[in-house]
């Protein structure tokens, strides 16, 4: 789909044909809930209308799920997409609310009343039940409709403070209730101060039982508050990352307003020194500058640009670049959906290039190698999403073909390799790439067809840097400086190393059995140029030493007949 979204968590905005955000959505896998919606045939009319209205989409990546609701909550308050209020159920909108009873409890209220105190709207359904939860597990807020005359399971499993029996004074209830809202407002770090100071308090009064029950408290806020992605509320922010792919940097922004992620821009540059310095002053002078500036690298002229960006703004500016806490958490956020734009641009380039349906998120790629005509070895290797996928390396020692060969024992590694990827149901790639021309690539197009596959498979000559391809006359010439040639060629490289890897290992294990290795001057130039001349260590044992003497002299020939034999 010419959307190519992520397969990470994440948040999802749907634009209209003016670029307006018509739809926000949160997923665990945003290319899975993406798709979705073009495939289903299962929608509303409603969501029918959604996709009818769609022309573009933007993605943010997030670490986790609970992140990425935080945001979804975030954007929707933030840009009040039209239809985010038409298909949520209205529940999904709704109030926490205090009652105003003698022991107030925490309950979930569609709309606002006279009676009780209401906190909201929550957009987000897990947020507001998550709050709920929290006012049960760590305040102990009874959550019975009707106030019982003896206690229940909850509170023996610690979940109520038991008001019903007197368990708990109205005073010490009512501060929980107090603590509780300080949480709703958004205060929990200042909440945990207060109760870090009671605790000293008890502890030293030595209510030992009463300040571990307020240690307990503050360990679970502090693991609540730390699940947040939040930044300052109190100022705007920008986040500036820089990722590179060879002569190529993306430099990313993400604009932070009070807290809230309010606008991403990115922009293609080629790779310089200084590119980072060079943008931010020029990017500023026409844009409103934030009091703080992340950034994720240490510029020399950091004081300088400060200094620069201070004057304009008429007030202080700093530049930092964290190394830990939120800060920190959302930079390497940025950075996440800076390289993966970054790699989709590339995919996209080679589909282009290559005249692919769709883009090739799985490539594979073949070579082999042989040992002096014999010992001869297939590898295929896999990049996913532009990066090696090294648990799906595989290797190919040749069964049916014990001379050299490349064509047949090309025909055999692709004939094993999707043999077990359809037997194990495995997925298939989008391209196969044969290091290799036009012979390799028809053998191995022909052990595809005998599998009944359809994969597009090219071929990637050495010496031009041709790319070959089925049924064409003359090969696609990608420009050597297209990113996208490049890949093939690191795809290609990555395979090469990981055959003569393989090969070196097995050549030094043979030369080891055969007793080569024991032959003092005999070096790895020698043991090739015997391989090379006699094909296979059978050979070079079988041979005479007047043979042997024209390629090592007199002395080492005799050395190899006694030791070979």
């Amino acid at each position: 789909m010419k959307y190519n979204p992520p397969k990470n968590p994440g948040v999802y905005l749907m634009k209209d044909k003016d670029e307006s955000i018509i739809y926000v959505g949160k997923a665990k896998n945003i290319k899975k809930r993406v798709t979705s919606y073009f495939h289903s045939k299962n929608h509303t009319p409603k969501t029918q209308e959604l996709v009818h209205n769609i022309e573009d989409i933007d993605f943010i990546i997030t670490d986790n799920e609970v992140e990425a609701l935080i945001l979804e909550s975030e954007q929707i308050r933030k840009h009040k997409p039209k239809f985010n209020m038409m298909l949520k159920d209205s529940l999904r909108y709704a109030y926490i609310k205090i009652t105003d009873e003698k022991y107030p409890r925490i309950i979930t209220a569609r709309k606002k009343t006279k009676k009780g105190k209401f906190y909201g709207p929550y957009v987000s359904g897990f947020k507001r039940k998550n709050l709920v939860e929290i006012s049960k597990r760590i305040f102990k807020i009874r959550a019975c409709k009707t106030m019982p005359k003896s206690v229940c399971l909850l509170y023996h499993i610690k979940r109520c403070s038991g008001p019903c029996e007197d368990h708990i004074s109205k005073q010490d209830y009512n501060k929980q209730i107090d603590n509780f809202k300080e949480v709703l407002k958004g205060r929990t770090n200042e909440l945990i101060t207060k109760l870090e100071s009671e605790m000293e308090l008890y502890s030293k009064h030595q209510q030992y039982e009463k300040a571990k029950e307020i240690r307990d408290q503050i360990n679970d806020l502090d693991f609540t508050e730390k699940q947040k992605i939040e930044l300052n509320k109190n100022f705007d922010q920008d986040v500036i990352v820089k990722v590179e792919d060879k002569n190529i940097a993306l430099i990313t922004l993400f604009n932070i307003k009070r807290g809230v992620i309010s606008g991403k821009k990115e922009y293609k540059f080629p790779l310089e020194e200084e590119l980072l310095s060079s943008f931010i002053r020029s990017y500023y002078l026409s844009k409103s500058i934030p009091k703080e500036i992340i950034i994720d690298e240490n510029l020399d002229d950091k004081d300088a640009l400060e200094k620069f960006l201070s004057m304009n703004k008429n007030s202080s500016v700093v530049l930092t670049n964290p190394i830990k806490g939120n800060k920190r958490q959302i930079l390497d956020m940025v950075i996440k959906n800076a390289e993966f734009t970054l790699k989709r641009d590339v995919l996209e380039e080679l589909r282009i290039n290559l005249k692919l349906l769709k883009k090739p998120e799985i490539i594979e790629c073949f070579d082999i190698s042989t040992l002096g005509g014999t010992e001869n070895v297939g590898a295929c290797v896999q990049f996913k999403d532009g990066v090696p996928n090294k648990s799906e390396y595989m290797l190919f020692k040749i069964r049916d073909v014990d001379y050299q060969d490349d064509f047949a024992s090309m025909a055999e590694s692709v004939r094993r390799r999707y043999s077990r990827q359809l037997k194990e149901n495995k997925p298939l790639p989008d391209l196969i790439v044969i290091d290799g021309g036009k012979g390799q690539l028809g053998l191995a197009k022909k052990e595809l067809e005998n599998l009944q596959l359809n994969i597009p498979i090219i071929g990637l000559a050495k010496e031009f840097e041709e790319v070959h391809t089925i049924g064409r006359q003359f090969p696609i010439i990608i420009d050597k400086k297209s990113e996208s040639l490049k890949l093939l060629q690191k795809i290609r490289d990555e395979t090469h190393r990981f055959v003569i890897n393989f090969q070196r290992k097995r050549r030094k294990k043979i030369f080891i059995e055969t007793g080569l290795d024991k032959i003092e001057g005999i070096g790895e130039k020698t043991k090739f140029k015997l391989l090379q001349k006699f094909g296979s260590l059978e050979n070079i044992k079988n041979s005479s030493i007047n043979e042997l003497k024209k390629i090592v002299g007199e002395k080492l020939a005799k050395k190899i007949k006694s030791n070979m034999k």
